[in-house]
């Protein structure tokens, strides 16, 4: 691990490997750029030996993930936690594994605060907490300004985060929050950098159709 320009740390994953669980064992706390999309980030986190609380910015990748556990790799139940699931099912998960595995939740933006607070009277106080896609807190301000406010709030004293992302916010437009928060890159062997750029236009829809019709023409 070395330092780029101050401020970010990179971590250098070593020749061929193509999953984060190849050479770390956990996240950094801080902001974390992980680069490539399906390294196993989100996976290593699920299947660690830690107490960790996986925070998603929809459902759908909540139900994609849970549905996937127990596997080959993980006998861990994952607890999906999202509108309906209340703070008796959390604690009633809690009871149920905390003596035969770790605590493994993930949950939608708005419904944190729920279960950090379900968590306290189940008497869990030690875990980890992944903040997973963290640049949709900028999108989703947009619309969802309370909800990523309370997110924000409940997570500030806590010491064990992870902001995580492969298209990460630009410094200037971070959350006061996150201001002054260590910042690591994963480097990965022949990598390719993806530069996303946002497009303001009138008809998203057809804008997308006519990118692709001219990647089909041969014109990227």
């Amino acid at each position: 691990m070395y330092s780029l320009g101050n401020r970010i740390q990179i971590i250098n994953a070593p020749a061929g490997a193509k999953y984060v669980s190849q050479f770390m064992e956990t996240l950094p706390s801080g902001i974390l750029n992980k680069v490539e999309t399906g390294c196993g980030a989100t996976s290593l986190m699920l299947e660690n030996p830690e107490n960790v609380v996986v925070c998603c910015p929809t459902k759908q990748m909540i139900n994609s993930k849970v549905s996937q556990y127990p596997n080959e790799r993980s006998s861990y139940n994952i607890l999906g936690v999202q509108k309906g699931v209340m703070a008796d099912d959390i604690v009633n998960y809690v009871n149920k594994h905390k003596d035969s595995q770790p605590i493994k939740i993930m949950v939608t933006y708005d419904s944190f605060p729920r279960v950090a607070s379900a968590l306290e009277e189940a008497g869990i106080s030690d875990y980890r907490i992944v903040v997973d896609e963290y640049q949709e807190i900028l999108n989703a301000s947009i619309y969802r300004n309370e909800a990523i406010k309370d997110l924000l709030s409940a997570l500030k004293d806590k010491q064990n985060v992870t902001y995580m992302s492969a298209t990460p916010i630009p410094y200037n437009y971070k959350p006061v929050e996150l201001e002054n928060l260590p910042e690591y890159e994963i480097v990965w062997e022949n990598s390719v950098k993806v530069k996303p750029n946002r497009l303001e236009v009138d008809r998203p829809l057809g804008a997308v159709v006519n990118m692709i019709k001219k990647h089909q023409a041969g014109n990227p």
